[in-house]
């Protein structure tokens, strides 16, 4: 049975466009706000209840 062609939504790997490509740089925290860096902080090291207050 014969489908239809169309596009459904993948980019192939020679596609370069940068849609959607902001991306933040956490290993510069001065570009967070101070509650962000430590949301960060705690879930990049593990720290279940500095995340819970961190939030």
């Amino acid at each position: 049975m014969a489908v239809p062609g169309r596009l459904n939504g993948l980019m192939e790997e020679d596609d370069d466009n940068d849609e959607g490509e902001e991306w933040v740089d956490l290993s510069r925290p001065q570009e967070l706000s101070p509650e962000l860096v430590d949301i960060a902080t705690a879930a990049e090291s593990g720290d279940v209840e500095g995340l819970r207050a961190a939030l």
